[in-house]
C-alpha cells in the first residue's frame, strides 16, 4: 500500500497538470475539502472495495461511518494494506455475516 501511495503521488506530480481554482464551484469544493489528499481519496476507494468484496454486498451509507473509521485507524499505520484488511475483517459487519454463513452451512448439511 505504501508502494502505492507513493505511486499516486508520482504520477500526479509527474503527469496531472496544475488545475487553476476559479470559479465559485471550485472554491467552494476546496474549502469543503481543504485536508483530503488525493492519498486518502486513494484509501478511502480501496477499503470501499475491499469492504464489497468482504461483505458481498454492495457498500451502504450505513457503512459509511465504519469506512471512515478503517481509513483513520489505517492512517497510524501509514496506510499499510495489512492494516485496511485486519480493520475489515475485524469488523461488525464482517463477523456477522461469516456468522451467518457458518450457521448456513450447518443447516445445509
Amino acid at each position: 500500500m505504501v508502494c502505492a501511495l507513493a505511486y499516486v503521488k508520482w504520477k500526479i506530480a509527474t503527469h496531472v497538470p496544475a488545475v487553476a481554482v476559479a470559479g465559485p464551484i471550485a472554491a467552494s469544493l476546496v474549502s469543503v475539502f481543504p485536508t483530503l489528499s488525493v492519498a486518502v481519496m486513494f484509501v478511502q476507494l480501496a477499503a470501499e472495495k475491499l469492504m464489497t468484496y468482504a461483505l458481498g454486498r454492495g457498500v451502504e451509507y450505513q457503512d459509511m461511518p465504519l469506512l471512515r473509521q478503517i481509513v483513520r485507524e489505517s492512517a497510524s499505520s501509514n496506510y499499510r494494506f495489512s492494516s485496511l484488511v485486519m480493520s475489515i475483517v475485524t469488523s461488525d459487519p464482517f463477523q456477522l455475516n461469516m456468522k451467518e454463513s457458518a450457521e448456513l452451512t450447518r443447516a445445509a448439511r
